[in-house]
């Protein structure tokens, strides 16, 4: 005996990205995206769906938006350095009022 089945389904709209694009840290998601004067800018995520190494955006995201896909443990890496230093120079601020990761640009090339 054989059965053939049609399903229609419904999905609401969603932007796709690379799943290997988006930061998790267990709190909350995240991405790299590149600004108009090519500067990272980190940008809080939801997460609808993944599959096939890809990511169903539902919110966070603009269609359009530039988001980085590789290279994402260096950028980490200098925004860690970043908010190292500061808390280096103003030493009364506590680690937990300061995220490693804040929503402010990072210009990578500024140092060079």
């Amino acid at each position: 005996m054989n059965a053939y089945l049609k399903l229609n389904t419904k999905s609401q709209e969603m932007l796709l990205i690379p799943s290997q694009a988006v930061i998790d840290t267990g709190k909350e998601q995240r991405v790299i995206t590149v600004d108009d004067e090519g500067k990272f800018v980190p940008k809080q995520i939801h997460v609808l769906h993944e599959s096939q190494q890809q990511s169903g955006i539902g919110s966070g995201l603009n269609e359009g938006d530039t988001v980085v896909v590789s290279g994402l443990f260096l950028i980490d890496s200098e925004a860690n350095i970043t908010g190292a230093l500061e808390r280096m120079r103003h030493p009364e601020k506590t680690e937990s009022s300061m995220p490693a990761m804040s929503d402010q640009p990072v210009n990578m090339h500024s140092g060079h």
